[in-house]
């Protein structure tokens, strides 16, 4: 089973990550077990948290994204982190 995270403050984009983790776990049968986040600053204060991936938003209101993957990397030096955006 993978942990994975979601660092999003944009509703739609977590239901639409939603959908995409149900259709995957459908069609390989992998087990995910998500975890949701709506800002750097909430997944700061769940670590230490064991994930294998973390998909972060670059830009939030609170904490930003690169901010809060360097606290991230401190606490963990193997966790997997894919930085989204919607800007171009």
């Amino acid at each position: 089973m993978y942990n994975i995270a979601f660092v999003e403050d944009d509703k739609n984009q977590v239901e639409l990550f939603k959908d995409y983790l149900s259709q995957y776990q459908e069609q390989t049968g992998q087990q995910i077990k998500p975890h949701f986040f709506a800002d750097g600053e909430d997944i700061l204060a769940a670590m230490p948290i064991s994930l294998d991936i973390i998909f972060l938003d670059i830009m939030m209101r609170n904490v930003d994204g690169m901010t809060a993957a360097a606290k991230i990397r401190e606490a963990d030096k193997n966790v997997i982190i894919i930085f989204i955006t919607n800007m171009s």
